[in-house]
């Protein structure tokens, strides 16, 4: 870490719950299926007899094996804790139907899974979720579209709870309905199938992650924050605890980005979110500083977990203790990558990154660089990209000035991202050139540079990186970078 200062329904009935009606009056939250229900289930190796019926809602299932979720095998143990059913190594996929009972109105329908490694949801027949699976008709050795590992935790981790209520919620009159779920491998020789649903209504909007501060600017901020259902997004904000102003978009939606834009250079500002009936706590922002103001930032990395882990990170948690604890605050923090162990698990990013972090980025904005982790099962880095705010199209690239410094971005994970000739590149020329013209009306006093694969290293298995020497430091060199990050 590194701190500076600068100046200047069928015959087998299993029931799995049923919901009931709440003596205020309100139907209540109620999962439906999860780890430990009952299910019947087939396992397969190829292509089956039953694989365009076996989910439809009148099928004959009273022959299929009984068991519970979670259901599939891993030849290494690493997701034991999640199979309460194992079926044989190298199975291609399991066919699985869950019975419940719904008792009177529901209001939404939420489904998550803890998978390996792509699967199908129907509910009395009717497909209502898929994901990692190719469109159309599926078969017993149909393969998932990529590898998705599953959480291997102790407990299973659902996230993101999927909002199936469009396709769902009319379906779910009172009476008995049957979840059919099936889960499929990548191939055949896979060491690891997994299946743990979690089908739920009637879920409240809480608030699951942030809220988090990006792209401040001298007269803009954005705020962000998850819920865990669709909802509308408001901001209130203000000099003061009355807050005086709002902010908001009417489209439901789970990850909120709100700009607030006009606002006063240097000045902290109190702000809440709400989303549907929930609010967060106050918390305070401050505009970035002028050019003429001294600042302070903070530089860290690789806070990710040395696995895949779905449980709070405290090394993390230590560090960001520690940046708050620092006097004075820091104005933002930049972080250097490898936020998460798997870009592309999404049940790694609330506690490896977000909880441990969280009283820091609800009130200082937090600049990140994409490192090689975050395209770990995410070969575009769209969870990235999804849960930051940055000042680039991209989102992979970017630059920002502050006070009397520019600030740049990159994204060195693979050689052809930035080599001579490629976008990355051209447009760094033209970033570093334009802060150098002498006729820039603002022209920076430091430039800093930041991201993941250092060029050069003083640990063992870290090597340097030739390819950063050839292709990007004569550039620093040449434009007078003043520190580059890593």
């Amino acid at each position: 870490m590194s701190s500076f200062r600068f100046h200047s329904s069928c015959c087998l009935s299993l029931v799995v719950a049923i919901v009931f009606l709440c003596s205020c009056g309100v139907w209540s939250q109620e999962v439906l299926v999860k780890q430990n229900s009952l299910m019947v289930y087939q396992d397969n190796t190829s292509a089956t007899g039953v694989d365009g019926t076996w989910f439809d809602e009148q099928f004959y299932d009273s022959e299929w094996l009984e068991g519970q979720y979670g259901v599939g095998y891993d030849t290494n143990g690493d997701a034991d804790a999640l199979l309460q059913t194992t079926v044989g190594d190298y199975t291609r996929s399991v066919y699985t139907r869950a019975y419940f009972t719904v008792a009177g109105e529901v209001t939404n329908v939420f489904l998550g899974v803890d998978f390996d490694d792509g699967y199908v949801a129907w509910i009395d027949g009717v497909e209502v979720y898929r994901d990692n699976m190719p469109s159309g008709d599926l078969v017993g050795d149909s393969n998932a579209s990529v590898n998705h590992e599953s959480s291997n935790g102790s407990v299973p981790n659902h996230e993101p709870l999927r909002d199936i209520s469009a396709v769902a919620a009319d379906l779910l009159i009172p009476g008995d309905h049957v979840l059919a779920i099936g889960v499929w491998n990548i191939h055949g020789t896979s060491s690891d199938l997994v299946l743990v649903p979690r089908l739920s209504i009637n879920e409240p909007t809480e608030i699951i992650k942030g809220p988090y501060l990006q792209n401040v600017g001298l007269d803009h901020i954005t705020v962000m924050w998850e819920t865990s259902t669709e909802s509308p997004s408001r901001v209130d904000y203000g000099a003061t605890q009355e807050y005086g102003q709002s902010v908001g978009d009417p489209t439901p939606v789970t990850i909120h980005e709100v700009t607030l834009t006009g606002l006063v250079q240097a000045t902290q500002y109190t702000y809440k979110v709400t989303s549907g009936d929930v609010s967060s706590l106050d918390n305070t922002f401050w505009t970035a500083m002028t050019a003429d103001t001294a600042f302070r930032f903070v530089a860290y990395g690789d806070s990710r977990d040395g696995s895949d882990n779905y449980e709070f990170h405290q090394d993390h948690w230590a560090v960001v203790n520690a940046i708050i604890a620092s006097d004075p605050d820091p104005d933002f923090v930049l972080h250097t990558g490898d936020i998460v162990y798997n870009g592309g698990n999404y049940g790694e990013w609330g506690p490896q990154f977000f909880a441990p972090a969280a009283d820091l980025m609800k009130s200082t904005t937090m600049f990140p660089s994409i490192g090689n982790h975050e395209y770990n099962r995410d070969a575009t880095a769209q969870t990235y990209r999804d849960l930051f705010s940055l000042p680039s199209e991209n989102e992979r690239w970017y630059s920002f000035d502050y006070g009397n410094s520019h600030f740049i971005c990159l994204d060195d994970n693979s050689v052809s991202y930035y080599q001579s000739g490629t976008e990355q590149y051209n447009w760094l020329v033209s970033d570093l050139q334009w802060a150098t013209d002498p006729n820039n009306p603002n022209p920076p006093q430091w430039i800093f540079v930041f991201f993941h694969i250092p060029p050069y290293t003083c640990v063992d298995n870290h090597s340097d990186d030739t390819d950063v020497q050839r292709e990007l430091v004569p550039l620093f060199e040449e434009y007078g970078v003043t520190m580059v990050f890593n």
